[in-house]
């Protein structure tokens, strides 16, 4: 009855014969002939709308399969692709681009994601204007593994770097005025200052006036808030004739709250992560004020914000180039917290960083060692954790026990934690080899 249809040139009355026939192959459990059978009928019949949802419920069928037998995922992605390019204006194109985006940023393949994730323009309806904002959270989260990547390869990093920041302004200017979309422009602010104020640090006066006009227009939730004023103070912080600024402005907080104030602090020290050692000293000058404008205030803190404060100065000290203040500091905090994991990890990445003789490196290899028997497995600190324990067997001439554990973490975890550490482990076994 389709063929019979389309033959007498009506081809959006053989959608229905089409969809019964899949219905019936389902109920055979047929899935993959319903699949094909939906698939080739809506790439044959594109030019009738009705055609869209036919493709997007083999698209669905597909990822069906993919829960059955992961080895299909290529085919369910290459669904999503074709959905998402022949049927760009459907009602399920921008859902078609926001799973094939997750897919590839799961796989390790950021560019491709993030292709996928650009095309997501948003809607009028809630659900659309929470896709866009989910999705230009992710895009940012791409990007930024991509520059880290290529830095750490020593690639080119100006072409991304230009192609996302230019994204996201264009993003924060086209929805800015749009209540439903607001949500979305300033996730796209915050991205755009974040990127500035990592890699194109003279550009931090530009970040101060976007995150200046965004947050006098727009009172937005709480934590936006805390994360625009952060990326505001780092923008001031980062310009020599606005630094008196910055450290107002940090005055105002402590009086008011210093709970906010050490929030912020820790923003900083994000913001710094992966930035130029010029950048990172100059947040890290803000930081030090920031904590001894805390200090008088020490006891309103909890104990564990007692704790958040130390560790905040010490990596505070060691982006200003005080590096041997900042072990003292740690190992202090080590001794006065053994129980909190975080400060044994970053005394044990402190001792490493200062290691240059066998004794220091023996003494660093011992809190690494700590610190992987008091992880988690397989969580981001486990890893950090296994790989520090391997590198400095390594370094002390060991390779062949550095090796001996990598094969064996790659046997027990194939995944390494994700492609960041699994070609860490590869370089690193590939060294211990030579």
């Amino acid at each position: 009855a389709a063929a019979q249809a389309e033959a007498e040139g009506e081809p959006a009355a053989a959608i229905p014969y089409v969809q019964a026939a899949a219905q019936i192959e389902l109920e055979q459990g047929r899935r993959q002939a319903a699949e094909d059978r939906l698939r080739d009928s809506a790439l044959r019949l594109a030019a009738v709308p009705q055609a869209a949802p036919l493709h997007w419920t083999s698209a669905l069928l597909a990822a069906q399969a993919v829960r059955e037998d992961p080895s299909l995922l290529p085919h369910y992605e290459a669904r999503l692709a074709e959905h998402a390019e022949k049927f760009a204006s459907g009602a399920h194109a921008e859902e078609a681009r926001f799973w094939l985006g997750r897919l590839r940023q799961q796989q390790g393949n950021f560019l491709g994601a993030a292709e996928a994730y650009k095309g997501i323009r948003g809607g009028d309806d809630a659900e659309a204007a929470a896709r866009l904002e989910q999705a230009t959270g992710y895009l940012a989260q791409c990007w930024q593994a991509e520059l880290e990547r290529r830095e750490q390869a020593s690639e080119p990093t100006g072409d991304v770097l230009l192609e996302a920041v230019t994204h996201f302004d264009e993003l924060h200017q086209r929805t800015s005025d749009n209540a439903v979309l607001q949500p979305a422009s300033r996730a796209a602010v915050l991205a755009a200052a974040r990127l500035r104020l990592r890699y194109r640090s003279a550009e931090a006066a530009t970040v101060e006036r976007q995150l200046e006009a965004a947050l006098a227009g727009d009172s937005g939730p709480d934590a936006w808030q805390t994360s625009a004023r952060v990326l505001l103070v780092s923008a001031r912080a980062l310009q020599p004739d606005r630094r008196a600024e910055a450290l107002a402005a940090l005055r105002q907080i402590t009086a008011a709250e210093p709970e906010e104030l050490l929030l912020l602090l820790g923003r900083l020290e994000e913001v710094g992560q992966g930035a130029s050692a010029e950048v990172r000293r100059s947040l890290a000058e803000l930081q030090l004020a920031g904590t001894e404008l805390l200090e008088p205030h020490r006891e309103r803190l909890s104990a564990g914000n007692r704790i958040q404060l130390d560790m905040q100065a010490a990596a505070a000290l060691t982006d200003a180039g005080r590096a041997a203040e900042a072990l003292t500091r740690y190992e202090r905090l080590a001794a006065a917290a053994p129980d909190n994991g975080e400060v044994q990890h970053r005394y044990a990445a402190a001792l490493l960083a200062a290691s240059t003789n066998k004794a220091a490196l023996e003494q660093a290899l011992a809190q690494w060692r700590l610190v992987l028997a008091r992880s988690e497995p397989q969580t981001e600190r486990w890893y950090a954790a296994k790989y520090a324990v391997a590198s400095i067997h390594h370094r002390l001439g060991d390779s062949a026990e550095a090796a001996k554990m990598i094969r064996i973490a790659q046997t027990l975890y194939p995944e390494l934690g994700g492609p960041v550490w699994k070609t860490k482990f590869t370089e690193l076994l590939a060294e211990c080899e030579r």
